[in-house]
């Protein structure tokens, strides 16, 4: 039972390396090939071009954020499956959790860095 729950672990580490390796790739290669804008306007700018107040608009942005988390739910119902979920499930959940924040707010800076031109962005079908 051991031999196969020690496989299997290395058999995850192989999806999660090529998951953050895409992240680093694309987040690299967006702002190496794109101009860049201005650092006033990414951390002091509010634009929102939905007609909503900048408020509602802000707040809405984090709903699709939240629908990355909904799958945590799947490591409670493994709970049962691995040894030691006392330990295990905790440090998965708080691993998953801070992985995604990072890479989700590297990410996030990034794309405003480098979208020069919103107007036509959102104007693309």
């Amino acid at each position: 039972m051991y031999g196969s729950t020690l496989k299997t672990n290395r058999t995850n580490h192989g999806p999660v390396l090529l998951t953050l390796a895409s992240f680093v790739v694309i987040t690299i290669t967006c702002l190496v090939r794109s101009e860049k804008q201005d650092a006033t306007y990414v951390w002091a700018t509010m634009e929102s071009n939905t007609g909503y107040p900048a408020g509602v608009t802000f707040l809405t942005g984090f709903a699709t954020p939240c629908f990355m988390f909904a799958g945590l739910d799947a490591s409670l119902h493994l709970a049962e499956e691995c040894t030691e979920p006392e330990k295990t499930v905790p440090k998965a959940l708080c691993t998953t959790i801070a992985i995604g924040y990072v890479t989700g707010f590297i990410f996030a800076v990034a794309m405003c860095y480098g979208i020069k031109d919103l107007d036509s962005l959102i104007s693309t079908t």
